[in-house]
């Protein structure tokens, strides 16, 4: 069984920080496809934070925020029904009920 470990999702998260660091974002036809590859990564290490053991409220809040602004800028079409569903309980709070339901079961 894979172990989640807060530290996988740290690592995420300062790896897109230096993509958003090295590219220049100011051009947005780059920054979308930036984004579009970030995106998917940045939702894995919000799972990633919310499955853990060791909880970090910070780390989890930070990952959404930077979801929540990139799919505002980049939109759902280019994206999976997975992933859509996904955003769509980040947005509402509920990705982390279900992790826990799911759990249980």
């Amino acid at each position: 069984m894979h172990s989640q470990n807060i530290s996988q999702a740290m690592d995420i998260l300062i790896a897109t920080q230096e993509i958003d660091n090295f590219f220049n974002l100011e051009d947005s036809q780059l920054k979308k496809v930036v984004y579009m590859y970030q995106l998917p990564r940045l939702l894995n290490a919000y799972g990633i934070s919310l499955k853990s053991k060791v909880k970090n409220t910070e780390l989890t809040a930070k990952i959404k925020g930077l979801i929540l602004k990139k799919i505002s800028i980049i939109g759902f079409s280019s994206f999976s029904k997975r992933d859509v569903i996904k955003i769509l309980l980040i947005k509402l709070n509920l990705l982390g009920y279900l992790y826990r339901i799911k759990k249980m079961i």
